[in-house]
């Protein structure tokens, strides 16, 4: 087992935050880890996702080598949905690789495309010098490159699309809620 950094950035503009259930997959070349509902920050906030915030989770689970895909959702369900995720970071804390994915985009039925959840993919392999991989770019007038995204339709509330499976279907995720504070992640 590994330890596992995941920091995730919302917008800093007008309502983009949430207070949807967000579950994140990741898809590494060994395997994948998840779903796993992200409610509970290692952070000082007491509200994950709010606008221009970063929030911080980490976790321990098995090695699935350097990740390719982040597939990261909401379920649509609470009094403000609607969610502008700006980036997601994955750090193996033991091998020091870190991908970087960018959305830069409205994951909300009545903004942007009206999905609500993203597939986020690596363009490119990590270098054989360099232990990251960098995917679109942190400024914030750049938009998201939308060949590096595939659209998941948006499923009615409260099923989720957590990815696909074997055959390309999309599979539901049911969100789990706490309200505890300082947990670490459990494994799917």
């Amino acid at each position: 087992k590994v330890e596992y950094r995941l920091e995730v950035t919302t917008c800093d503009v007008r309502d983009a935050g949430t207070d949807a259930d967000v579950a994140v997959t990741l898809h590494g070349y060994r395997g994948k880890i998840g779903p796993m509902a992200l409610d509970v920050p290692y952070s000082s906030h007491k509200e994950p996702f709010q606008r221009g915030q970063k929030d911080v989770f980490t976790f321990e689970e098995t090695d699935i080598g350097p990740v390719d895909r982040v597939d990261i959702g909401h379920n649509g369900k609470g009094a403000s949905p609607a969610w502008m995720l700006d980036t997601v970071e994955l750090t193996n804390r033991s091998s020091g690789e870190t991908a970087l994915f960018v959305c830069k985009a409205w994951l909300d039925q009545h903004r942007g495309d009206g999905a609500t959840s993203r597939q986020l993919h690596a363009t490119s392999a990590a270098p054989q010098d360099s232990a990251t991989i960098k995917v679109g770019s942190s400024s914030s007038d750049v938009k998201p490159d939308v060949s590096t995204l595939t659209e998941t339709p948006a499923m009615s509330a409260p099923t989720m699309v957590a990815g696909l499976d074997s055959g390309g279907a999309p599979k539901p995720y049911a969100a789990k809620s706490s309200t505890a504070e300082n947990e670490t992640i459990p494994p799917a």
